[in-house]
């Protein structure tokens, strides 16, 4: 049987639980918890090893997360689509992202947990999401293009900077 070694990076403190295969890992972004598929055992030597190289990959991964983040970065194309933050009538101090993208309303974005974060830019045009759960911010991303999914003949709407959208040829006269 092979054995998976891993050393905890010196900022983060992990934290393991006796009768499970839970462990959470905790760093100054955050902290997200892991489930083993198999038993893992700390090493006198500070580090852990791991009866299997997907639990490893997933450690590491939860350590990348927790020290450094993911980000997903946004556009807002077509006239008048843009965003704007908005402080709550109730609680002033709680802000949140007003996203006018060519409906009659507008669609708000609410930064209230504390694993995820948004910032706009670029007089409003701009949206960058950043946090430490890469699945929860995919989640929040996707609604977000929900909103107004890019014009397939002008590609207008939200897009995902960074990605090449291709646009179709309109009617030929």
């Amino acid at each position: 049987m092979s054995v998976f070694h891993s050393t905890l990076p010196k900022n983060l403190v992990a934290h393991f639980f006796d009768s499970s295969n839970i462990l959470m890992v905790t760093g100054h972004l955050g902290s997200l918890c892991m489930e083993a598929s198999k038993p893992f055992t700390l090493s006198k030597t500070k580090s852990i090893e791991w009866s299997c190289a997907q639990d490893q990959k997933l450690f590491n991964k939860v350590c990348d997360s927790v020290q450094y983040g993911h980000f997903l970065d946004f556009s807002l194309v077509g006239t008048g689509y843009k965003a704007t933050w908005k402080s709550d009538g109730k609680n002033p101090e709680k802000m949140y992202l007003e996203i006018m993208v060519g409906h009659s309303h507008a669609w708000s974005l609410f930064s209230d947990d504390s694993t995820w974060s948004m910032d706009s830019k670029n007089s409003g045009t701009q949206i960058t999401l950043y946090g430490i759960d890469c699945e929860e911010l995919g989640a929040l991303g996707g609604d977000l293009l929900e909103t107004r999914k890019p014009d397939p003949y002008k590609a207008k709407g939200v897009r995902v900077s960074n990605h090449k959208y291709s646009v179709r040829e309109g009617k030929k006269k």
